[in-house]
């Protein structure tokens, strides 16, 4: 298990931003103001980074099973110069295809 690894300490916490000096990641400063230090930061943001969730026309922050977004992380690397993008993770409603009346669906045409 990678948690048996030397020399490897993991942590969990919700970051706030990178400690940066002399143009080099020295670690990270949590939501609560703690600080980890060390020689290179891997982060795993999966979908919180500004996470949204939408339901038909309402929409809110948040990340998966309504645990908090990465708002204020997401605001720290654009300002450090990282390209931050969207990308739609939406998952689509499950139907029974039996009690659909097809023939009475309009087509959306999708432009780019």
């Amino acid at each position: 298990m990678i948690e048996d690894e030397e020399n490897l300490h993991i942590m969990q916490g919700m970051v706030d931003e990178l400690i940066i000096e002399d143009n080099e990641v020295k670690g990270v400063r949590t939501n609560i103001g703690t600080e980890y230090l060390s020689k290179a930061v891997i982060i795993t943001t999966g979908t919180f980074l500004r996470g949204e969730i939408i339901l038909g026309n309402m929409k809110y922050s948040s990340g998966p099973n309504h645990q908090l977004p990465s708002i204020t992380l997401s605001d720290n690397l654009r300002e450090l110069g990282f390209d931050i993008v969207r990308f739609k993770t939406g998952t689509p409603p499950r139907v029974n295809s039996k009690q659909l009346t097809i023939r009475r669906l309009k087509y959306n045409q999708v432009t780019m």
